[in-house]
């Protein structure tokens, strides 16, 4: 693949983990594999999730992933 694509790929989750992220924020819920996190129930998991989502998509979009060459 070129490097064009594996940059797009990455813009792409980028920007779907932080849209996901806005939608966590504005519904007040983060839907995980095996549980969900309320904000008003338990707030300290809901924004530690919320933030590691962040720093992982901000990952993807400043390029700092490491799967190309």
């Amino acid at each position: 693949m070129s490097a064009a694509l594996h940059r797009a790929i990455e813009l792409l989750i980028g920007f779907a983990l932080l849209g996901y992220c806005a939608f966590e924020i504005y519904a007040g819920k983060a839907q995980g594999k095996f549980r969900s996190y309320d904000r008003r129930e338990d707030p300290g998991s809901f924004w530690i999730s919320v933030l590691l989502q962040l720093v992982i998509g901000a990952a993807f979009l400043f390029g700092a992933t490491s799967w190309h060459n």
